[in-house]
């Protein structure tokens, strides 16, 4: 980073929310699929996101338009993105509006819907969920 000063790094026994309102970046690097809760929280909150680019992450975000992506264990290319972000407001609040447009349309009812009768049709192997639920908006 270009200035170290300007970033800091929060202890893991802060949770996502306690810290959300102070992030000014998201720097979602990808170990585990139970992060990508705090990744969800992010773009609903329209963080700029910066992250290692994983079949996990390009599922939701696209580079450039709602994050920053950097190959995958190259830590100086993510300190580059987030040097872009820092350096650049204009493209900070572009991607921080991309995420946010991004996790707005994974949201949808309908969407949600047709993903929750395909997990179900998974574990259970009964196609007929989308009968039982109705979503209202």
């Amino acid at each position: 980073l270009k200035d170290p000063q300007l970033v800091t790094i929060a202890p893991a026994c802060y949770t996502w929310g306690q810290l959300a309102g102070l992030a000014d970046y998201f720097l979602f690097v990808p170990r585990r699929a139970a992060g990508v809760s705090s990744l969800l929280a992010a773009m609903a909150m329209g963080k700029p996101i910066i992250s290692a680019r994983t079949d996990q992450v390009c599922e939701l975000l696209e580079n450039g338009t709602s994050a920053l992506l950097a190959p995958p264990d190259d830590p100086r290319e993510l300190a580059a993105r987030l040097n872009a972000l820092i350096e650049n407001k204009n493209l900070a609040a572009k991607i921080g509006a991309g995420a946010k447009a991004a996790y707005e349309d994974l949201a949808r009812p309908e969407l949600f819907s047709s993903q929750l009768d395909s997990i179900h049709g998974q574990l259970t192997g009964d196609p007929g969920l989308k009968q039982a639920i109705q979503i209202v908006s």
